[in-house]
């Protein structure tokens, strides 16, 4: 699951129940690495909870995006909405760290095990978006 380039909060919901299924009553139910991961899985969707997407926003699904993917994922959004080309010139130069620092202001920092993560907190839609 970790290696994911995006995850729908909701299949994180839906892999907690399903690693709950296999406990009765306590996580020591668990073999080692089902424990491990809810655990895991859990402290996300609570972190996320707690630092902006709210818990509405969780149930109804949002997207939480790999670190190692986010570029791409910025690329992509940019492209979808009209903003970047999807076929612009080699020699045109855009620096895409300071795109993602820029983008990455309306997300939050997560982390699970030795990844990272990205979900979206700003209420406020950017004007590109619009």
């Amino acid at each position: 699951m970790y290696k994911l380039n995006t995850i729908d909060s909701r299949e994180i919901t839906k892999h907690i129940k399903f690693l709950w299924s296999g406990a009765r009553y306590h996580i020591s139910e668990l073999d080692e690495d089902d424990a491990l991961q809810l655990t895991e899985l859990e402290a996300l969707e609570k972190d996320a909870i707690e630092n902006g997407c709210g818990e509405s926003e969780w149930e109804n699904g949002i997207e939480i995006i790999n670190d190692n993917f986010i570029a791409n994922y910025i690329r992509q959004k940019l492209e979808d909405a009209e903003i970047l080309s999807r076929h612009f010139p080699s020699w045109l130069i855009i620096d895409w760290d300071e795109t993602v620092d820029n983008f990455l202001k309306d997300y939050t920092e997560l982390n699970m095990g030795h990844a990272t993560f990205w979900v979206r907190t700003s209420v406020e839609i950017p004007d590109w978006q619009k």
